[in-house]
């Protein structure tokens, strides 16, 4: 199964990078990664807002992250297209999948209740295996649900598509 996030208080490791794509503008990012380091997770690869989904995608692919963090905040990619971070969670296959990394997606509580559950719920039909991998998180939310949700997160087997997800 190979758990490769560093939750555990006594396997705690502040050398396991997270990859971040398209960070949220400050504060939003200063409160994740301050609840990320608290885990003993640090920045790794950082993918800068606007880049378009298939090199972003490309990235995350050719990145080793413990956690990749994938925020949902609707902008716009260089090229002008919308981009939410679900575009990217549909291009990422099952060779992701078999890597055992949990999907850590923020989101704001405008955009929870704007076009997220939507969003959301097409990407459990048509990427279940990728649906399973992700764990939601309220930027205001606590570290303590974080933790867990990340901690089951991180114990999936590749083939679960277990529902049975904590909620944040």
């Amino acid at each position: 199964m190979g758990n490769r996030l560093p939750i555990d208080a006594a396997m705690l490791d502040v050398h396991c990078p997270f990859t971040v794509v398209r960070p949220y503008p400050q504060p939003l990012r200063r409160t994740l990664v301050l609840q990320l380091a608290g885990l003993g997770l640090q920045p790794g690869i950082s993918i800068s807002s606007g880049t378009p989904d298939a090199p972003a995608a490309r990235r995350v692919m050719e990145s080793n992250p413990s956690v990749l963090v994938l925020p949902f905040h609707q902008h716009r990619d260089w090229d002008g297209h919308r981009v939410t971070g679900f575009g990217i969670a549909y291009r990422l296959g099952d060779e992701f999948v078999a890597r055992n990394i949990p999907i850590l997606m923020p989101v704001d509580d405008i955009a929870l209740h704007s076009i997220f559950p939507t969003e959301l719920d097409r990407l459990q039909r048509i990427c279940p295996r990728i649906f399973a991998r992700l764990v939601v998180h309220r930027v205001t939310g606590s570290a303590e649900r974080l933790r867990s949700a990340l901690e089951f997160a991180a114990h999936l087997e590749p083939g679960d598509l277990s529902s049975a997800k904590p909620q944040l």
